[in-house]
């Protein structure tokens, strides 16, 4: 195609968006070439790890990059920065560097055990907006888990920038749940389990990425359905629109069995104010994953439904100008896994999933990769890819 006839394209292209919706204009927007590189992290019983990558083309077939699946020291919760890939095997820290074909080689290794009594693991990485500081969670079964955080330099080197933030004070806050972060990140939220008074554990930022604890005191919200209330948040997702989805149960504390999730808005001083309306309650028996896209409209919200014989499923989410959710399109299920464990969206509408060993079903655990038109979500031609065990996601948007 000659330039003319790109730079014509290109015209069209932004002339189309302007009339059709954000979902449609995902597709649209995106180009050629690769979508997104996707990893995901391997390990089995007997230490070794893997992390297979995959190149995402637009129509959401993927191809693996050469050299996948490759073999390394750390593949647990691993997280994408542009040009860098970290990840951990419950005591280290390991930076991989990221090449133009997606493939990855380690470049630095870091004791994510700093300042941690002996028992403790590393569980939870997750990185801020910018991609400038990294964040840990410290965890063990009889102490008060903290995140420790890190700076993260051009080559990917992280440097240790805070003594972390105990949580005790935050009552039962447990440190398996994902970090959400402020559009601005200067706050940071996380989910609690068994606590009535509605407290999703916060952070605020300090200028060299430090963490101070304080309670933005998240209200659950008031069901319409009988049955009693939710009171247990077990999962937070932050909109770069300036809200956070947070999901409530009541099965631990509350006598309601089934969950909610409601959105706030931030107050200046980082607490959270309950978006009026009624809440939503997703069909979903049990949630393990939910992430924005990186607009920030679409909630995807995904785990299994169904007591006896799960099911994987996904529900879409579309946030209003409000900040209130509305559910679009029906929930997706599949009658070949058991439960989808995490999921996460890159830039060009496309959504991922993992299935990790407890989920698999028949249809074997792996990669399973969606397409979104707005209103939908669909597998992508060849999906799903096989992995053995896989136990993290990150994705990493095409530039």
């Amino acid at each position: 195609m000659s330039h003319r006839c790109t730079f014509l394209w290109k015209f069209l292209t932004a002339c189309i968006c302007i009339f059709l919706t954000a979902g449609f204009c995902f597709a649209a927007e995106s180009g050629s070439g690769s979508s997104a590189f996707v990893y995901v992290g391997s390990s089995s019983q007997s230490g070794s790890a893997t992390i297979s990558g995959f190149s995402v083309g637009q129509n959401g077939s993927a191809q693996p990059v050469a050299g996948s699946p490759f073999t390394v020291n750390a593949s647990q919760s691993t997280v994408a920065a542009p040009g860098f890939l970290f990840a951990t095997n419950g005591q280290a820290i390991d930076t991989y560097s990221v090449a133009a074909s997606g493939a990855i080689s380690q470049t630095s290794s870091t004791n994510g055990l700093v300042g941690a009594p002996t028992g403790m693991s590393v569980d939870v990485l997750a990185l801020d907006r910018n991609n400038q500081n990294l964040y840990a969670s410290v965890v063990c079964s009889s102490c008060n888990n903290f995140y420790s955080g890190w700076s993260v330099n051009q080559s990917g080197q992280l440097s240790y920038s805070s003594n972390g933030s105990p949580l005790g004070t935050l009552s039962a806050a447990w440190g398996f749940a994902q970090l959400s972060f402020s559009q601005d990140d200067h706050y940071i939220f996380t989910a609690t389990v068994c606590d009535k008074n509605g407290a999703v554990a916060g952070f605020v930022r300090g200028q060299n990425g430090s963490l101070t604890s304080y309670n933005p005191a998240a209200a659950p919200p008031l069901l319409e359905t009988p049955g009693g209330g939710v009171g247990c948040s077990v999962d937070t997702a932050a909109s770069s629109e300036g809200y956070l989805a947070v999901l409530w149960t009541g099965s631990y504390c509350c006598y309601y069995p089934g969950l909610a999730v409601a959105t706030y808005n931030f107050n200046s001083n980082g607490t959270l104010n309950l978006v009026p309306g009624p809440a939503n309650l997703p069909g979903l028996t049990t949630e393990y994953s939910m992430s924005f896209d990186p607009t920030g409209t679409y909630l995807a919200i995904a785990g299994s439904v169904g007591q006896n014989n799960p099911q994987g499923a996904i529900e879409i989410y579309r946030l209003g100008q409000n900040g209130s959710l509305m559910a679009v399109g029906p929930m997706f299920q599949l009658p070949a896994v058991t439960s989808f464990d995490s999921v996460k969206w890159d830039g060009g509408g496309h959504l991922y999933a993992i299935t990790s060993s407890q989920g698999c079903g028949s249809g074997g655990c792996g990669l399973y990769v969606f397409n979104w038109n707005g209103s939908s979500l669909s597998l992508a031609p060849g999906s799903p890819y096989s992995v053995s065990q896989p136990n993290s996601l990150a994705v990493l948007s095409a530039p």
